[in-house]
């Protein structure tokens, strides 16, 4: 639900910024009921692909770049499993506190950023903002649900990555 409220937000916005031939679709009712879309592929799928190939890859060194601002190494890396890049600190103890921010980290600064690359008159860089919007907030689904039971827990709650699938978590008393 998330994904889809904020792909229409954001489209809304590109639209009101930019009008409605910055993303080249065209669509056309022709007899009742009828509706045709159409788009020119070149100008939509290479803003697209590029957004597609950056945002996961980018919003993951977001999530290493506040770990080492804490001090923690930082592992990167693919699980094939579940076709998921990540950022970890395994075998570090880190706080819920430090765990939230880095959580939330990617989702703020790259809407914040994309935000205000939709108002750019260069309709290719605008539509590519779109784009990473609303990949990197489909994206973040998994953070935020992660960041409201984190949010849950206690202050002063630790962590502990293993691996990749297993975490422990240390409540306070």
């Amino acid at each position: 639900m998330l994904t889809i409220v904020s792909t229409v937000i954001y489209g809304w916005l590109l639209i009101q910024l930019q009008g409605p031939e910055v993303l080249p679709i065209v669509f056309e009712s022709g007899a009742e009921e009828e509706l045709t879309i159409a788009f020119n592929l070149g100008e939509v799928a290479i803003p697209f692909l590029f957004a597609f190939l950056t945002t996961v890859v980018v919003h993951e060194l977001l999530h290493g770049v506040v770990y080492q601002w804490y001090g923690y190494e930082v592992s990167y890396g693919v699980y094939w499993r579940m076709g998921a890049m990540y950022a970890a600190v395994f075998h570090q103890f880190h706080s819920r506190e430090e765990t939230l921010r880095v959580g939330i980290a990617p989702l703020v600064i790259l809407t914040v950023i994309c935000l205000l690359l939709l108002a750019v008159p260069y309709p290719v860089i605008a539509t590519t903002a779109f784009f990473v919007l609303a990949l990197n907030t489909a994206g973040s689904v998994g953070d935020v649900y992660a960041i409201w039971r984190f949010y849950r827990m206690p202050p002063k709650t630790l962590f502990y990555d293993i691996n990749i699938g297993h975490m422990y978590v240390f409540e306070p008393e």
